[in-house]
């Protein structure tokens, strides 16, 4: 911040001079606080945004983050109240220095997964553009035009829409890390996934393993909701049902993973042995979904380690080794 507002009064402000901010600091990690320069200094600022996070499986399931960047995720709540913490906050505060947003709209990462519709990356894109045009229109009114010209929805099955998309945005914070940041956020990315560090102190791993729990049960919630929709065509049926099972299964070995790391620490041989057959068994339902959806994304592998610490599948088969040496 300080360094920010150093340049900004040593150099003047001139029409062509717009700053481009990403919305958060550091990369685009939920968890991560909103960016402490937006809507500082006297620059006009562009805002950049990414739709398909390789950290949040680059659309290869629901995680509806337009929401979040317009009106305010759920975490920033928590950490700075009093600060700016969404562009609506930005908007309304310092509209003379707002210039508009741009996207990523797909990209994003090294790997995959690779997807065969666009539908969860065009949502975000398709809402930030619209908004980005007329600050002044409300996110949900936005979005409800998109379901309605673009999916062609109608009536309750709108409402069960919004449902859904608001549940990922939950289900995705949880399920990565915590409303409260008790994880570090580089542990999985692109197609791979590595081994957790246990939160240090006893309350944050508590709401850390909590938490997974509750994603997982959101997953759940999605996937009825997803169901019970009036779809117009059994191609976007087939699409948008199946990559919400993409998401619990891809879920369900997050929370075993997390779950396994605890364990680890714990040095508690029973809860190993538990987690270890969870883990195995959310990858097999996980490998299966091919078989009954057509269009889904390319899957998470265990081998992957891109930019990745410890790969988790290889911590689980040392784990896995030393169960059966100890008896």
């Amino acid at each position: 911040m300080k360094a920010y507002l150093k340049v900004n009064e040593e150099v003047a402000p001139h029409p062509n001079l717009i700053i481009s901010i990403k919305h958060c600091e550091g990369d685009f990690h939920r968890g991560n606080s909103f960016s402490k320069v937006i809507g500082q200094g006297r620059h006009k600022q562009i805002i950049e945004v990414q739709c398909a996070r390789e950290y949040e499986g680059k659309g290869a399931y629901p995680n509806y983050i337009a929401n979040g960047v317009i009106e305010g995720f759920e975490e920033h709540l928590s950490m700075e109240p009093d600060k700016i913490n969404s562009l609506r906050e930005f908007t309304e505060k310092r509209p003379e220095l707002y210039s508009g947003i741009w996207t990523w709209s797909r990209g994003g990462g090294w790997g995959g997964p690779y997807i065969k519709n666009e539908l969860w990356c065009e949502l975000n894109a398709w809402v930030m553009a619209q908004w980005a045009a007329d600050p002044s229109q409300s996110e949900e009114e936005v979005f409800k035009r998109y379901v309605s010209e673009r999916l062609h929805l109608k009536g309750d099955d709108i409402d069960s829409f919004r449902r859904l998309c608001l549940l990922s945005a939950e289900a995705v914070i949880r399920g990565r890390n915590t409303t409260h940041r008790d994880m570090n956020p580089w542990w999985t990315r692109d197609q791979g996934i590595g081994w957790p560090v246990p939160t240090k102190d006893a309350e944050g791993q508590q709401r850390n393993l909590m938490q997974k729990d509750e994603s997982v049960a959101k997953w759940r919630e999605i996937i009825k909701l997803a169901k019970k929709i009036n779809w117009p065509d059994e191609e976007t049926q087939n699409y948008v049902v199946g990559s919400c099972y993409y998401g619990l299964r891809l879920y369900e070995i997050y929370r075993s993973i997390v779950y396994l790391s605890d364990a680890q620490l714990r040095e508690d041989r029973k809860d190993l042995k538990k987690w270890i057959k969870v883990y195995d068994a959310a990858w097999k339902k996980y490998h299966e979904l091919p078989d009954k959806f057509s269009s889904l994304a390319s899957l998470y592998t265990k081998d992957y380690s891109r930019f990745m610490g410890s790969n988790a599948d290889k911590k689980v088969e040392e784990l896995r080794k030393e169960l059966v040496a100890g008896n």
